[in-house]
């Protein structure tokens, strides 16, 4: 075969590839995969077999909601668990085709459509790459996210429903002269209300790790994509287990996260609340808890930032340790030949013990911070008894 015009050819797994060399620069090209030109025999049989699960794939119904009862039952996943139920495992041919909004393909198509309409605008405090890749998920991705909130806004609005209710269902309770109408009023409010909670949190969570298994999709292919276009200036500086760690764990890491982003929000309409019905049942006794809040506040911050700290050292070793291990399994023959096993074998050794040390501070990191959270809750409960029995 002729070589092209333009470009070069780059062997991956048995196929070759048509890069352009305007592509490889370090800003990042258009995000989009190169396409085969050769495939290999190994890739055409893999692509005959995923053809053919494909194929049993395709035949199976798309399971997606087709009313609004089954969109807030999830009743159109009925047909999966009864699968599941009927037999001991799910194989993949047993899964049905992905909606087409879901797929990879469509996925990675919104993302390098929003990161070529997002600009480049340099910021003083953040990172201008940081910055334009989190405005071009947003683009791509955030609406639904957006739509979200609006789940969990009604949730946190009916969680203090609930108290309101139980205290003039109480009130009925003592005041027999009370019409039977409003109980049963009463009754029907804080059952809708628990109904609606329900709803809309499981909505809300639904639609979040949907949005968070998007991100993390698009951040794979992205990166994937980035490192087919590395030049060999860039691959000195980013190495294979670098680049493994942003696929694995930082787009995982990111996927996690979107369940939690609305807390920038719905944490202070909880706390004002909160605050707010507090102040109509103690009045300014309210605020020792509120004193109290603000006090540990330094001891939480100290905790995250050790947590942050110490990830990001682990982190470090982690990157290490995957180097390592591919330059023992590319270089297997030379370590062979040198007889260099045991070098190797300790070194990478050290490495591992490394990083479960980090490992291990990470996690007393965080059974300390569960701990202070639990305790401040736990202290909190009897500081506002105390203060309501002693009249402060």
């Amino acid at each position: 075969m002729p070589p092209p015009k333009k470009g070069y050819e780059a062997l991956n797994g048995g196929a070759v590839f048509s890069i352009d060399e305007d592509s490889s620069d370090d800003d990042g090209g258009d995000g989009s995969l190169p396409t085969p030109l050769v495939p290999s025999s190994s890739s055409s049989s893999s692509s005959s077999s995923s053809s053919s699960s494909s194929s049993s794939s395709s035949s199976l119904p798309l399971l997606q909601p087709s009313s609004l009862y089954s969109t807030l039952t999830f009743k159109w996943l009925r047909p999966l668990l009864d699968l599941g139920n009927a037999q001991d495992s799910l194989s993949p041919s047993d899964l049905p085709p992905l909606p087409p909004a879901e797929t990879s393909a469509q996925i990675s198509a919104s993302f390098t459509r929003a990161w070529k309409e997002t600009p480049n605008v340099p910021t003083s405090r953040f990172n201008p790459v940081r910055s334009r890749l989190a405005r071009a998920l947003f683009n791509a991705f955030g609406p639904q996210f957006v739509r979200a909130g609006a789940l969990k806004l009604v949730h946190d609005l009916c969680v203090f429903v609930g108290p309101q209710v139980l205290k003039s269902l109480i009130r009925f309770v003592n005041d027999p002269t009370a019409p039977l109408a409003e109980g049963l009023l009463l009754t029907a409010v804080v059952t809708l209300s628990q109904l609606a909670m329900s709803l809309c949190l499981r909505q809300y969570f639904y639609a979040c790790y949907k949005t968070g298994l998007r991100l993390r999709s698009s951040v794979v292919l992205a990166v994937y994509s980035k490192s087919l276009l590395l030049s060999s200036q860039s691959r000195l500086s980013s190495t294979s287990g670098e680049i493994t760690n942003l696929m694995s764990t930082d787009a995982t890491r990111l996927q996690d996260l979107t369940p939690y982003l609305h807390a920038i929000w719905y944490s202070f309409i909880q706390i004002g609340l909160a605050l707010f019905f507090l102040w109509l049942e103690l009045g300014p006794s309210c605020l020792g808890g509120v004193l109290v809040i603000v006090l540990m506040m330094p001891v939480t911050k100290k905790i995250a930032k050790l947590v942050g700290t110490i990830q990001k050292s682990m982190m470090k070793v982690k990157d290490e340790r995957l180097k390592v291990n591919n330059e023992a399994l590319s270089g297997a023959k030379v370590i062979k030949m040198q007889a260099w096993e045991r070098a190797f074998e300790e070194k990478i050794g050290r490495t591992r013990e490394s990083e479960l040390e980090h490992s291990r501070k990470y996690m007393i990191c965080q059974a300390a911070s569960g701990t202070v959270r639990d305790f401040l809750s736990f202290f909190l409960s009897f500081f506002f008894l105390g203060l309501v029995v002693f009249d402060v």
